[in-house]
């Protein structure tokens, strides 16, 4: 019921039917027997995808990539797809780029102090900008997890990196330096950075600090300065990035390869033989629950039109139980009495309450 709610999801948000409504379904059950997430997990992940305006075909061929990402950051394939997705749009990105994504994503967690869900937040704010200022996802990715090396994570990064492209489109140098080429485009905001750091560098600090707050306002001076001085930093993470092909993939074969991802993998078949098994019950499930309702719907007429005939059923239902708990006190008295001598006055009290009971209009319909 739950792969069946989820895919029902998926066809509305995408608007998909027979045969491509199929094979997305198809899909999701492979991707539940063969990877650790389960179909009803893959089918999250798809309507995720769906929401963020990607047709059935395209999330075809986007969602094992998706997988890779969720499995590579540990963590839930909805939040993948969702990060993906806006990443991919943020940066006006085909949808046959989403693995782009996914592996520049996974090889920036894994070589500086952020995580998959950091990165994202950090995107957020700084990819439209960075789209706006031509920056490839690879250069602002690098300077996100430079960044992060120095504790300036998610959405503080990513208002700092918009920032400081914005700046730079402003002005068309900084202190010496070229912040456009010859054709009027920004550059590389990372080169402007290291230039930066060159043309301050014969500064005292307190003159580089006040240098850089002007420049780049209070907020987004630290980041600055932080970019500026990271030139080999800035080195070995672009060359991180041109090397991300394939990252989240085996990231997640990694991540997935002990006893914790076995476990996960046999959870999902184990889900797939569910699915299984409801499906073929499916119509026969189906006319059951359409007859409770139906039944359902007419015992609620009947107590609407038998309100009186109903109060006094669970007023004889109260007596019996009444009647019951009294008969239940003389066994436990009976009981009591065999080890006690007193005995014999709690087995009066208790006849005593259960006649008295009795002898009442209820009790004697109770009886």
């Amino acid at each position: 019921a739950s792969f069946d709610d989820q895919m029902r999801r998926v066809q509305a948000v995408t608007g998909a039917t027979g045969t491509m409504f199929d094979e997305l379904t198809v899909k999701a059950k492979e991707l539940g027997s063969t990877t650790a997430f389960t179909a009803s997990q893959a089918a999250d992940g798809m309507a995720f995808l769906g929401q963020a305006g990607f047709s059935a075909q395209q999330i075809l061929e986007g969602i094992p990539a998706v997988l890779n990402l969720a499995a590579a950051g540990a963590i839930e394939l909805g939040e993948a797809a969702d990060i993906a997705s806006n990443i991919a749009g943020g940066f006006g990105l085909a949808s046959d780029e989403i693995g782009r994504v996914a592996d520049v994503l996974a090889q920036a967690a894994s070589s500086s102090n952020v995580n998959i869900s950091e990165l994202g937040e950090a995107f957020a704010k700084a990819g439209p900008a960075a789209k706006a200022a031509g920056q490839e996802i690879e250069e602002a990715a690098a300077a996100v997890g430079i960044l992060g090396d120095s504790g300036v994570k998610g959405s503080l990064a990513g208002t700092d990196v918009q920032n400081i492209l914005i700046e730079m489109a402003k002005r068309a140098d900084i202190a010496g330096v070229k912040t456009t080429d010859a054709a009027g485009n920004v550059r590389d905001m990372l080169d402007v950075m290291k230039d930066l750091g060159g043309a301050t560098s014969g500064m005292s600090e307190a003159e580089r600090l006040s240098f850089f707050i002007d420049t780049f306002g209070k907020r987004s001076a630290k980041s600055a300065i932080i970019l500026s001085s990271a030139n080999k930093r800035i080195d070995e993470m672009r060359d991180k990035m041109a090397n991300a092909e394939g990252r989240a993939k085996s990231m997640a074969a990694t991540m997935e390869g002990g006893i914790g991802g076995a476990w996960r993998k046999t959870k999902s078949a184990v889900e797939g033989v569910a699915i299984a098994i409801g499906e073929t019950l499916a119509p026969t499930l189906k006319d059951i629950a359409a007859w409770f309702a139906k039944a359902a719907g007419k015992i609620k007429t009947f107590i609407e039109e038998n309100k009186k005939a109903v109060k006094a059923t669970a007023a004889v239902v109260a007596g019996v139980i009444a009647g019951g708990a009294a008969f239940m006190a003389i066994g436990s008295a009976l009981t009591a009495a065999g080890v006690a001598l007193g005995g014999m006055a709690a087995i009066v009290a208790a006849i005593g309450a259960a006649l008295g009971m009795l002898f009442t209009p209820l009790g004697a319909v109770a009886g």
